[in-house]
């Protein structure tokens, strides 16, 4: 199971009065499933709850995929001592034989091809 930022459209919402909601809603533009949050305070707290809940979703088929702790959009930082880095999460990866989530990155738009596990990463 992989699931790619590019294959998620990130919806958040305008007030009356002109300003954005921190309530935020999530496409999956491959199997058009929605979900929304409104839960917390930030559009970033709420677009990360509603991506987990997608990916749950997805993963229904899938026997014992915890929850990943980053998801598609997260911002992160490596914890490598002489590569310290901050990006994106640009996709995550269910290694069903090693039974864990692998991570994969960008920083500054471009695409990181090392793939990092949870151990590796920080949110930001």
């Amino acid at each position: 199971m992989r699931i790619n930022s590019d294959e998620i459209k990130s919806l958040v919402f305008q007030t009356e009065d002109g300003s954005f909601s921190s309530a935020v809603k999530i496409i999956h533009l491959t199997t058009s499933k929605e979900f929304s949050c409104d839960e917390f305070k930030t559009q970033i707290e709420n677009r990360h709850t509603a991506v987990c809940n997608l990916i749950l979703d997805l993963c229904t088929d899938l026997e014992g995929v915890p929850v990943p702790d980053h998801v598609p959009f997260d911002q992160i930082k490596t914890i490598h001592p002489n590569t310290e880095t901050e990006g994106n999460i640009r996709a995550i990866l269910w290694n069903s034989e090693e039974q864990e989530w692998h991570y994969y990155i960008e920083v500054s738009g471009k695409q990181i091809a090392k793939r990092y596990l949870k151990t590796d990463l920080v949110a930001v």
